[in-house]
């Protein structure tokens, strides 16, 4: 069956609206032979109850019914009754309700049977009447004797009965057929322009498509929808999600009935939050969502356009890729690239003091090489000494050694605050806390770059809670309106002549001081005594947000902006 029908939208309505205009004539023929049943019988009880009263008024009936040869000499009065009226049968019974003379000679003896009793009581009866296995719509009227010999009141001597057959449905239906037919037709020809103009239109706003063809279309879109890695989610104007994969519903966590709810209500971070509504904007936006990071690209969704004009916007298409491991490996490689640096000032330091060192000694200075050798072996001996003394922790102290020599490569003095307090960190901790200093320290002795008196303090102190990072400088400072904005990756008051560009570092800090519910943030120290440029402070709690929650029920970041204000 399936071969034979239609392929087309278009030829699917037609059929369709055959089928509907075929049952609704079924449904009228069957309508139509019932009222014709009934306007039939209203027509038909008149008409043979006027028969029935005039046969029964007949002299000959009155006068011959008790004969015995009633049969005979009724016949053509039954016959004469039935032709005239043009009624289907004719009988008349006596009143012992025994057929004497009939139409159908084949009744003659038979019991009539009526189904009111008061018919036998001298009264006009019509309804529905089996006679001969005939259905029929009857009357009788009753028969009475003649007034004579001065009888006052007639007596019952039988019953006069007119019936009539109903006509078959096929009949009724039949003399209907040119209209039914009429209307089959106009009906068809409506169904038919309908159905083409109802196509049109449906194609035209499904681009030319079928209906197998928009459901194979759909089918290839989930597939492919669903099989990309990374996040995809859709947002319409009003903030509603319309489309979240199962890379999205993954990476955010979100509920199963998540499509269809606005953003603001999914439990999403305020900066992811942010981006699928279209608050921020920006190409490869970096966002942390509880313990992954994630890089946002938000693009506007449009219709296609027409003669060169732009599609309504449908709303926008964010796409989510997770760099957790990636940025992860970013802070190990900050961290070798630091050390490696450190390193190489060390090594361009030392060999600045083998080459005096040397001469000294070709130049027989014996006294002045001793005395050279016990400064630079006191001032080494210093640092190491302070830091050891204050900073237990070995990483972070290896560190701040490592930077203090890229310092003094640079004609920078790094100071370590006599406050400074940090006890032995856990390796986690420790790693989280040498990238925000590295890039801190880095930071500062770019600031105070070719500056005459460049010095760069750095004070550490670590508590049962936290872990709190403070770098000042004496560079111009931070400029005016961009405290904010000097953590947002991609910024920079520094041009970049560094491959990879600059603006990294400190958005790297923020995230890892967010990641441990923390904070950072800088100001300028130009109105301070002494007088100092930019003063950053980091704080690092000792728990990963994931992992940590205040006994009234807070968050680890609710905790770090408590601190943020005690600060």
């Amino acid at each position: 069956m399936r071969r034979w029908l239609p392929r087309t939208l278009a030829g699917k309505f037609l059929v369709l609206q055959l089928v509907v205009v075929a049952l609704v004539l079924i449904v009228a023929a069957v309508v139509s032979a019932r009222q014709s049943q009934a306007q039939f019988r209203a027509n038909a009880a008149d008409r043979i109850l006027g028969a029935a009263e005039s046969l029964a008024a007949n002299p000959a009936v009155r006068e011959r019914i008790d004969a015995a040869t009633a049969a005979a000499d009724l016949a053509p009065i039954v016959e004469s009754t039935r032709i005239q009226s043009g009624t289907s049968i004719v009988v008349i019974a006596d009143a012992g309700r025994t057929i004497i003379a009939a139409t159908d000679p084949t009744l003659i003896g038979r019991e009539l049977v009526v189904s009111d009793e008061r018919a036998w009581d001298g009264r006009a009866w019509d309804g529905d009447l089996t006679l001969a296995g005939n259905d029929l719509i009857a009357a009788s009227t009753p028969v009475f004797t003649s007034p004579t010999g001065g009888a006052v009141d007639p007596s019952l001597v039988g019953l006069a009965v007119v019936g009539e057959e109903y006509p078959s449905a096929v009949t009724t239906l039949a003399s209907d057929v040119p209209e039914v037919a009429l209307l089959l037709g106009l009906a068809s020809l409506a169904g038919l322009t309908g159905s083409w103009l109802l196509a049109r239109r449906i194609k035209k706003q499904t681009r030319g498509l079928e209906p197998a063809e928009i459901a194979t279309l759909t089918d290839q879109r989930e597939a492919l929808l669903h099989s990309i890695r990374e996040g995809v989610v859709g947002v319409d104007p009003a903030g509603r999600v319309t489309i979240a994969n199962d890379g999205a519903r993954d990476l955010l966590d979100l509920p199963g009935d998540c499509v269809g709810r606005p953003v603001d209500e999914l439990g999403l971070e305020p900066d992811v939050a942010d981006v699928l509504c279209g608050r921020a904007d920006g190409a490869d936006v970096v966002v942390l969502h509880r313990d992954r990071v994630l890089v946002a690209n938000r693009r506007t969704a449009r219709t296609p356009g027409r003669e060169g004009r732009k599609g309504e916007d449908i709303g926008t298409v964010t796409t989510l890729r997770d760099r957790s491991d990636l940025i992860a490996l970013q802070r190990q490689l900050g961290a070798t690239r630091s050390v490696g640096e450190t390193l190489r000032a060390q090594t361009h330091e030392f060999d600045n003091q083998l080459h005096i060192i040397s001469g000294l000694a070709q130049l027989g200075e014996y006294d002045e090489l001793r005395e050279y050798l016990s400064t630079i072996t006191a001032r080494r001996a210093r640092m190491d000494t302070t830091i050891s003394e204050l900073i237990k922790d070995p990483a972070v102290a290896s560190l701040l050694i490592a930077k203090a020599s890229l310092a003094a490569e640079s004609r920078v003095e790094l100071q370590l605050s006599p406050e400074s307090r940090c006890a032995r960190l856990d390796s986690e901790l420790s790693t989280d806390v040498g990238t925000v200093l590295g890039n801190l320290v880095d930071n500062a002795l770019d600031a105070v770059a070719n500056s005459v008196d460049a010095a760069v303090t750095v004070e550490i102190v670590s508590d049962e809670s936290a872990v709190r990072v403070v770098v000042s400088d004496s560079g111009p400072g931070v400029p005016e309106g961009t405290g904010d904005l000097v953590f947002a990756r991609g910024f920079s008051t520094k041009s970049s002549t560094v491959a990879g560009g600059r603006g990294v570092g400190l958005s790297l800090v923020r995230m890892v001081c967010l990641r441990r519910g923390g904070w950072v943030g800088v100001h300028s120290g130009q109105d301070s005594v002494p007088a100092v440029g930019a003063v950053f402070t980091a704080v690092l709690g000792r728990v990963p947000v994931e992992d940590r929650a205040d006994p009234d029920g807070t968050t680890g970041a609710d905790a770090g902006a408590r601190e943020r204000e005690r600060a």
